[in-house]
Parts: structure tokens; sequence; C-alpha cells
């Protein structure tokens, strides 16, 4: 919780300065999908391993400084479904969170916009379940990762009119879990995370909309 109260902190230190600096407006959008996950949670642990796939949902708002240029920040929640690692833990599913800063590029105003962006946060990725002994007593298993990420991303969009526009994007981030921990039956695990940390990336397909003044 610390960590995510300095990571706010830090970018609206970030973006007030900028924000005041724009003549613009505020635009505001939303971004869902499916995600793919690759590379490695650690340096043995496939992430599919962990969570197989996930839907987010995206919210951000941003500060148009000129027709082409935008600063904000977003905020991301997904679903995630459990991998191969759970098969024996019922219940299991996961929940991913995503917070950070983000610069854009868009084409000049016209029906089409293409846009391309790259941003810069933090990531946290939770999974859990139920573990069923031979007695049936059920014992719950949690498992946290989190760490920074940065992504590009890339897309069209089609202005249904002068306020609102929609459109296909796709985007790609990569990260590296710094910090795990995991609770079974309310007794902590050891790290989770060996200490040969890897890089892992999410792969997304999905719509973007966005309206603004």
């Amino acid at each position: 919780m610390r960590k995510l109260s300095v990571i706010v902190l830090t970018m609206g230190c970030t973006l007030a300065p900028v924000l005041a600096a724009g003549d613009g407006g505020v635009e505001v959008g939303v971004r869902t999908g499916y995600a793919v996950p690759i590379g490695d949670a650690d340096g043995s642990t496939p992430l599919r391993d962990l969570v197989d796939g996930a839907i987010p949902f995206q919210l951000g708002v941003a500060w148009r400084l000129t027709d082409e240029f935008r600063v904000g920040g977003y905020g991301q929640y997904a679903y995630g479904f459990a991998g191969s690692a759970f098969d024996r833990v019922e219940s299991a599913s996961g929940m991913q969170l995503r917070l950070g800063l983000e610069v854009e590029w868009m084409a000049p105003p016209t029906r089409w916009r293409p846009w391309a962006s790259v941003s810069a946060g933090w990531e946290w990725l939770g999974m859990s379940g139920d573990l069923v002994a031979q007695d049936g007593e059920r014992v719950e298993l949690e498992v946290d990762v989190n760490g920074p990420e940065a992504a590009l991303a890339g897309g069209v969009l089609f202005a249904a009119d002068s306020r609102l526009a929609v459109g296909p994007f796709l985007s790609l981030g990569l990260g590296r879990y710094e910090n795990a921990s995991g609770e079974l039956g309310g007794q902590d695990l050891p790290d989770l995370v060996g200490q040969e940390k890897s890089v892992h990336g999410w792969l997304q397909l999905g719509v973007r909309g966005t309206f603004g003044n």
C-alpha cells in the first residue's frame, strides 16, 4: 500500500507542471480486450503457468497538449484465468492491477486517426483458490507478485462525432516481478520469485474508446 501511495504521489507531481502548460482539454479513454502472457514470472516458471490469460478493463485520463500529443495516467483491472500450476486448486482465479503514466501521439484530426503511445508504471498480479485435502478440508492459497512495467501501444480511432471515437488497438507490455509473497492456510510461504528474476510480457488485442471536450 505504501508503494502504491508513492506511485500515485509521483504521478501527480510529474503531471502537474505538464498539465498547467497545456492549452487543450481533458480526454477520458477506456480499453478492453484479451491479454496473453509471455515470458517467465521468474527464471524457471513460465508466467502462463500462473495465469493463462486475462480480460482487462482500463481507464485513462489525459490532457491534450496539442492536437497530436497527450499526456496522462491510467489504471487497469483485469480478471485472470488460472494457469496449469493451479490445476489442483478449486475456484482458482487471478486479478491484475496496473497503474502508471502514458504519453501518446495521434495523427492530425481526420475521420480515421492512427495513434501510438508509450507508458510506464507498476503491475500487481494476484492468484488465489482453495486446495482440498484428502479429508475434504479446504485450505486457501494466495500468491501475489508485483514489479515495474513499460508498454508500447498503437491503433486506429474512428471519430463517431467531434467528441467520441472508437477503434482497435494492439499493445505489448514488458515487466519484471521484483517482489512476491504467498499464503497457504494463513501461513506465509517462502519467497516465490527466485534470485534469477526474468522479463515477462503481456500481448493485448482489444477495443479502445475515447471521449473528450
